[in-house]
């Protein structure tokens, strides 16, 4: 994923809730807090690399969120974070 787009997003917690989650996640990465949300799609996707087999469950959501957008990197897992034309997305930087 090195220099590529890709959704705020992460595991839960073992005591955490779907919606915890999301509100977790969103203030980590993009320092926005979420004010509403609804799950909207639950994806499954198996990738099958050469040595290895690995599931991927995505839950989409449609969320409002308020605040300042962090766009420097955190030297964990953002390299900060943007707004961009759901148009300009393709295989190539996803």
């Amino acid at each position: 994923y090195i220099g590529m787009l890709d959704l705020p997003g992460g595991s839960p917690k073992f005591d955490e809730s779907l919606d915890e989650t999301l509100y977790r996640e969103i203030l980590e990465e993009t320092n926005l807090k979420v004010t509403k949300s609804k799950q909207f799609k639950c994806l499954v996707n198996i990738i099958d690399y050469a040595t290895n087999k690995f599931r991927h469950t995505a839950v989409i959501y449609l969320a409002k969120a308020i605040g300042n957008i962090k766009q420097d990197p955190d030297g964990r897992d953002s390299n900060g974070s943007f707004w961009i034309d759901v148009n300009s997305i393709n295989n190539l930087n996803c």
